[in-house]
């Protein structure tokens, strides 16, 4: 069916106003219009994620790229987390070196019975992995998040 497809519009004369109606509808009509242009270039997409993604599933590995939605699926397993303040001077934290779960520094801090800044320069927030979930799953997310390490 594609190839017919395919046939009959390279000889035919397209409707220019049915065309632009059928790019708009896509979810992103400037891809749309480059891709039938023939210009339109995929970006690359590296199999592995940056460390954001890392650091958030387990074995994270790219499915496909859709270049409508600018999404990236892949298959991973995801993980549990705790996240809370520990010593910057430990590489690889546990929960038990977890000093304080409070989200703002300055309760963090207090709980601490210091002032701000001497705990920021002593403590960091960190998820650490608690667990693996044993099934796979699939998710998507953006190229952008995909790729970064920050």
């Amino acid at each position: 069916m594609e190839k017919i497809l395919k046939i009959a519009l390279e000889n035919a004369k397209p409707n220019m106003s049915a065309l632009i109606k059928v790019i708009n509808a896509t979810g992103n009509p400037q891809v749309a219009a480059e891709m039938l242009l023939g210009i339109y270039e995929y970006p690359v997409v590296p199999n592995q994620p940056g460390k954001v993604i890392q650091n958030q599933y387990h074995n994270p590995l790219k499915e496909s790229y859709n270049p409508f939605t600018d999404e990236v699926t892949f298959k991973c397993y995801y993980t549990k987390t705790k996240t809370g303040w520990v010593d910057k001077r430990i590489e690889e934290p546990t929960v038990e070196d977890i000093v304080s779960e409070s989200y703002y520094r300055t309760d963090a801090a207090l709980e601490q019975g210091m002032d701000v800044e001497e705990f920021e320069s002593l403590y960091e927030r960190k998820s650490i992995v608690t667990s693996i979930n044993d099934y796979e799953s699939t998710t998507t997310t953006s190229l952008s998040r995909w790729i970064a390490d920050k």
